[in-house]
């Protein structure tokens, strides 16, 4: 694991979190290598042992999965994107294919899209 964050840390991969949380990670590792080498670990019971383990794979597997999730964000934002040109088409489309729809229901419509556009750029700004 320390291996993993080093490395990622280096890279400037924000999915591994804030300085504080590198280094309680750092720490939690440092604190179980140092119960495992002291001789403790070495009379622990599975059940420590396993307690040791979860505690530190909890803290992993959270930054893992914004690891994935980071990965698959610029595919996401692009699919996000798509679709809202696909409403705003559709809803621009509506005065000619359906003109009984509400010229306000409309409008209500390209609002939203709007308003989600400006979100999700200040969201992919960040």
């Amino acid at each position: 694991m320390r291996e993993w964050l080093t490395e990622h840390t280096t890279e400037h991969m924000p999915y591994i979190g804030t300085t504080d949380q590198q280094e309680e990670l750092l720490s939690k590792l440092s604190t179980a290598e140092d119960w495992l080498l002291d001789g403790e670990g070495e009379f622990a019971t599975f059940v420590e042992y396993n307690q040791k383990h979860a505690e530190l794979n909890d803290i992993f597997n959270k930054l893992k999965f914004r690891k994935e999730e980071h990965k698959k964000r610029p595919s996401a934002v692009s699919q996000a994107r798509n679709r809202l040109d696909q409403v705003e088409d559709e809803a621009k489309d509506l005065e000619e294919k359906k003109p009984w729809i509400n010229a306000t229901y409309r409008q209500e419509v390209l609002d939203l899209v709007k308003e989600i556009r400006i979100w999700l750029n200040d969201v992919v700004e960040k």
